[in-house]
């Protein structure tokens, strides 16, 4: 009896690696960002913003194994994301006017 697992299990690893490294860039380019203070300050808001959802993306996708689960699944995540969303710019516009 072999594991059919085993062969993946490099490739696995290399997507593992490959992720972590993607979201120690973004983490190294956001505080270049901010520490530089390159940008007006809302513009680097937004792209820490961005940097933010990518990486919350990246997370859940691949190391809370949504890409090997039910297709519910990431429905259901991505509609608690949406709402959470919503909530943050209705509280943003409420806020700043």
């Amino acid at each position: 009896m072999t594991d059919s697992r085993q062969p993946e299990e490099p490739q696995h690893r290399r997507r593992y690696l490959q992720v972590l490294w993607a979201m120690i860039l973004l983490t190294v380019i956001a505080f270049a960002l901010v520490i530089t203070g390159a940008l007006p300050p809302v513009f680097i808001a937004a792209i820490l913003l961005i940097f933010a959802a990518i990486q919350v993306a990246l997370q859940v996708y691949l190391f809370m194994h949504l890409n090997v689960g039910r297709r519910a699944y990431g429905m259901f995540f991505g509609m608690g994301l949406g709402v959470a969303v919503l909530i943050s710019m209705a509280l943003f516009v409420l806020l700043r006017y």
